[in-house]
């Protein structure tokens, strides 16, 4: 069997704002073809995209009825848990009319989705809540995307690769350490940082991975 290419763990896919209730999308991501979509509840649900009747993309063309999303080809309806819930001209659903649904987390103005390396691999843990997110009191969060092709373990390894800050950043490193707790890998770094205008400041960071896909400062 092949190696799954794909680190276990949450990873950004959606930020929340892009999803207001009854927005379906298509989406892909470990790859596989996903559908997500937000209930008239404020629920957000994803699928792998295929409706198993015809295999039409439920991402495309595909509405929000309730909770659950319609197939734009027969209309057959799927419930966020991925089984077939309405089938407009039969009173019987079959069996095997079901979908594989994936793990979300909608919280922080991201939507999150879990990465398993198996249909049964529940999450062991979850992002963690910065407490003064939406606090009027804080700036609000600004969101941007930066596509960058890498391999996943090249992200991963910034976590404990003192050697990069003089050569990428341009900064002093007097001293650096990590330290790892489970899932949670935490770096501390102190040093001589040189701004583009002249001068020079002194800093002191902690950077903490959870997982492969999550990281805060």
């Amino acid at each position: 069997m092949a190696q799954n290419p794909y680190p276990r763990g949450w990873f950004v896919v959606a930020y929340s704002g892009e999803l207001p209730p009854g927005t379906v999308k298509p989406m892909k991501y470990f790859g596989q073809e996903l559908v997500i979509w937000r209930g008239e509840s404020g629920e957000v649900h994803v699928l792998d995209a295929f409706c198993p009747h015809l295999g039409a993309h439920l991402g495309y063309g595909g509405t929000v009825r309730g909770e659950d999303v319609r197939c734009p080809f027969h209309a057959w309806e799927f419930s966020g848990a991925g089984a077939c819930s309405r089938i407009p001209y039969s009173e019987t659903i079959p069996k095997k009319a079901r979908i594989k649904p994936w793990r979300v987390l909608d919280r922080m103005g991201m939507i999150f989705l879990w990465h398993g390396h198996a249909a049964d691999d529940a999450p062991d843990w979850e992002p963690p809540c910065i407490e003064e997110f939406g606090d009027p009191a804080w700036t609000a969060w600004d969101a941007d995307r930066i596509t960058v092709k890498t391999q996943p373990r090249e992200i991963v390894e910034n976590l404990a690769d003192s050697a990069h800050f003089p050569v990428v950043h341009g900064t002093h490193v007097d001293s650096f350490e990590n330290e790892y707790q489970g899932h949670i890998g935490i770096q501390r770094t102190a040093g001589i940082a040189y701004p583009r205008g002249g001068g020079k400041d002194r800093f002191s960071l902690t950077a903490t991975y959870h997982g492969p896909g999550v990281r805060s400062r």
